[in-house]
């Protein structure tokens, strides 16, 4: 698994009764790059640049993509969560939209 996902284990199953919905916020272009030929991408957190090829970009990136966001929801479903993923390109409106339909469904 994922190194920070270690931050779900310690929660009780069904965490004690109480609503946890976890928004994981990706950007457009991390869900769907654009075909813009090679780029250089940064790490936010270690601030290392990697070149990528236009194959990468299109074909690979987008599967490692889905799995790290497969694998934050298996962690946080797990811990009695609901994980919820949030596009940048999407109107604020549907998030909150989600998490009401996930408390009417809790009740």
């Amino acid at each position: 698994g994922l190194p920070f996902l270690w931050v779900f284990a310690p929660l009780p199953r069904g965490l004690g009764g109480h609503d946890c919905i976890f928004f994981q916020v990706l950007d457009g272009q991390e869900l769907k790059p654009e075909d813009r030929g090679p780029r250089l991408l940064k790490d936010m957190e270690s601030g290392e640049t990697v070149e990528v090829s236009r194959e990468f970009l299109l074909n690979d990136y987008p599967q490692r993509v889905e799995q790290h966001v497969q694998e934050v929801a298996l962690a946080v479903g797990r811990a009695g969560g609901q994980h919820v993923l949030l596009d940048t390109r999407q109107p604020l409106g549907t998030a909150l939209r989600n998490y009401l339909q996930f408390r009417q469904h809790r009740q």
